[in-house]
């Protein structure tokens, strides 16, 4: 392990401090957007970005772009996706906020296991920084990351192991009690499982939406159900459930399960909201390829054509990765214009100004002469 200190000069002077080899951590993707945005602004450096919503594709070609001397691109902005399975040269850390916003807007400290682990990214064993620092945007952050920094790995240590539903529990307890849904079995095991110290139940929040709208599909197997709940989708994104249920229905009835290719753009993103519509597709593609493992080969037949989808759609992510930045770029490059244009001319109105009161005291004196 590398030394890890805490940067208590922090940015005296905001954005403008932040400097190569930093990494610049917002825990929402507007915010990551924002900071990228002013980062550019203020220091004309060019940034690299990584947050959990991109494919894991684009996240390791981000790390390459920032790892790499000679891409020009020194500055990483990214969420806490930082901390999982990536390696960067990091020399400081930098926190944007010390909390997060959950789900319903609730806003909640970040755990200081996730702080810790994120501010050890920077100096890490074979980074080019033999030292690593950590900071916060804001001075009244400060003290609360030291205090994070100072508690013991000891006292992190998580005593029970986290366990989710296995399918032979299910079967077994719908044996039982034939008559509920996957929906209610899965929260009977959660009312009533009675596990001793060394486990806990996961939180199944995301399980029991995806159970609750698989109810809606009739003709499936409690087998079939089991499998389809534990597919890697985000049911509270109103696009993912669409697609997901689609792809149910059409199993449950017997029909091949044939991705659409008409939801494939027709370009790479050039904004955030079709940055944002792009990474939701690569979450359906990406349910549908899970699946297309998981059932026999015949109900989700084209696997290669939506596998090479999937390879163009993370060259386009890229690519609007890059739209967006060079978007910045020229707004910012034409809000300097736009402000140099308006002090030229208020310079232009003040010297005319000048001109007609010097010219107006010329005539005040000739007639006081005529006088």
């Amino acid at each position: 392990m590398t030394p890890l200190q805490l940067d208590t000069g922090g940015l005296p002077g905001g954005w403008s401090d932040v400097k190569p080899g930093d990494a610049v951590v917002a825990f929402s993707r507007k915010n990551i957007y924002k900071a990228r945005k002013a980062i550019e602004a203020s220091t004309g450096q060019r940034t690299c970005i990584v947050y959990g919503a991109l494919p894991a594709e684009t996240r390791r070609h981000q790390a390459r772009l920032f790892n790499d001397p000679s891409s020009g691109v020194n500055i990483l902005v990214a969420s806490d996706a930082i901390g999982l399975g990536l390696n960067f040269n990091i020399r400081r850390v930098i926190f944007t906020t010390l909390n997060k916003t959950g789900r319903y807007g609730r806003p909640s400290a970040v755990p200081v296991s996730l702080v810790k682990q994120i501010a050890g990214r920077a100096g890490r064993r074979n980074s080019i920084y033999p030292e690593g620092l950590v900071t916060t945007l804001y001075p009244k952050d400060l003290r609360t990351m030291q205090k994070a920094l100072e508690v013991p790995m000891s006292k992190l240590y998580t005593p029970a192991a986290g366990l989710a539903p296995e399918y032979e529990t299910v079967e077994l307890l719908s044996a039982q009690m034939p008559h509920l849904t996957l929906e209610q079995l899965f929260k009977k095991l959660d009312t009533e499982a009675r596990l001793d110290g060394r486990y806990f139940l996961c939180n199944q929040e995301h399980l029991l939406e995806t159970a609750r709208v698989l109810g809606k599909v009739k003709g499936l197997s409690l087998q079939d159900q089991f499998t389809l709940v534990n597919a890697p989708i985000d049911a509270f994104d109103p696009r993912q459930r669409t697609a997901f249920l689609e792809f149910a229905m059409a199993y449950a009835s017997g029909q091949p399960v044939l991705f659409n290719e008409a939801l494939m753009p027709p370009a790479p993103p050039e904004d955030e909201w079709q940055m944002q519509e792009a990474e939701s597709l690569h979450k359906i593609i990406s349910v549908w390829l899970w699946l297309s493992y998981r059932f026999e080969e015949g109900s989700f037949p084209g696997r290669e054509r939506v596998q090479a989808l999937t390879r163009q759609l993370c060259q386009w992510l890229n690519i609007g990765l890059s739209n967006i930045q060079t978007a910045a770029v020229n707004e910012a490059a034409a809000a300097v214009a736009d402000l140099q244009g308006q002090q030229a001319q208020l310079g232009d109105q003040a010297s005319s100004s000048s001109n007609s009161n010097r010219g107006n005291a010329v005539d005040s004196s000739s007639s006081s002469a005529s006088s």
